[in-house]
């Protein structure tokens, strides 16, 4: 598909987008970084990864490959601690999304003392 002329030239429909995206960075692949990728109704790369087992090296992956910095947040369930991790950026003028949640341990050592907060 020929860009419009009242676009960049560097601009590509989404579809092509992600056929390049998956094919410059491999590391990206569903089978190699357990993400889910779908081009949204409104032509955005949408990448999914839930309860992933990674650590959260596919958002990792994602960052370098788009030279973006994902915004992270924490929240504590049972021992251990669920990050929700995202990212946005533009890959040859199409708009990206990625979003990946993975458990996160985080041990006490030996001899800490955890301080919980109380009613007052």
């Amino acid at each position: 598909m020929a860009a419009n002329s009242s676009h960049p030239a560097d601009v590509i429909a989404p579809a092509t987008a992600l056929a390049e995206l998956l094919t410059t960075h491999p590391e990206l692949t569903p089978e190699a970084s357990g993400l889910t990728w779908a081009v949204t109704p409104s032509g955005v790369l949408h990448a999914e990864a839930r309860d992933a087992h990674d650590g959260g090296r596919a958002m990792n992956r994602c960052a370098q490959a788009f030279n973006a910095t994902p915004l992270e947040d924490s929240h504590l369930t049972g021992p251990d601690r669920v990050v929700i991790a995202r990212l946005v950026a533009v890959f040859h003028g199409v708009p990206v999304e990625v979003w990946e949640t993975y458990r996160n341990p985080e041990r006490l050592p030996l001899g800490a003392v955890a301080v919980c907060g109380g009613a007052a």
